[in-house]
C-alpha cells in the first residue's frame, strides 16, 4: 500500500501586539462574504467559515506559524496555501519563510524550502544558492588578484 504525507509551515514577523484571534475571525467572515473555494467546501456557520483556522495558524511572540499536516486536523493543503496570502499584507518581515516536505513510501521525501516577498515574488532556494555561488565566485577571484 502507498503512502504519502505533505507536511509544511511557513512563518512571518508582524507588529508587537498583532491580534491573531481578531485576524482569524475577520479573513472567516471574509471568506463567507466572498464566497470562495474555502467557503464552497466548508460552508458556513455564524456568519463564518465552517473551519477552525487555529488549527492551522498560531503565534509565537511576533511570528506567526502557519502549518500544515496532511495527517491532523489541518491537512487540506489548499486552505493552507491560501492562507499564507492572507498573511503577506500583514508581515513586517521582508520575507516569509516556507518549508515543506512530501514524505512518500515509493519515492521517498522530497524537502522545499523557500521565500514569498511582501510583492508576492516566490524566491527559491536555487535563485539564493546561484547569487551566493556568484559573490562568493567574483570575491575569491578578486583576492586572487590581490596576491
Amino acid at each position: 500500500m502507498s503512502y504519502t504525507q505533505f507536511v509544511a509551515t511557513a512563518s512571518c514577523t508582524v507588529v508587537d501586539g498583532f491580534n491573531l484571534e481578531s485576524y482569524l475571525n475577520a479573513i472567516s467572515e471574509r471568506c463567507v462574504k466572498g464566497q470562495n473555494f474555502i467557503f464552497d467546501f466548508y460552508g458556513e456557520e455564524n456568519g463564518k467559515v465552517d473551519i477552525d483556522f487555529s488549527q492551522y495558524v498560531r503565534k509565537q511572540n511576533e511570528k506567526i506559524l502557519i502549518e500544515c499536516d496532511t495527517e491532523e486536523s489541518n491537512g487540506n493543503s489548499e486552505v493552507w496555501e491560501w492562507l499564507l496570502d492572507q498573511f503577506v499584507p500583514v508581515m513586517i518581515s521582508g520575507l516569509m519563510e516556507i518549508k515543506s516536505a512530501t514524505i512518500d513510501s515509493r519515492s521517498g521525501v522530497d524537502v522545499n524550502v523557500f521565500y514569498l516577498t511582501k510583492t508576492g515574488y516566490v524566491i527559491t532556494t536555487e535563485q539564493l544558492l546561484e547569487n551566493y555561488k556568484s559573490n562568493v565566485t567574483e570575491k575569491f577571484y578578486q583576492q586572487l588578484d590581490k596576491n
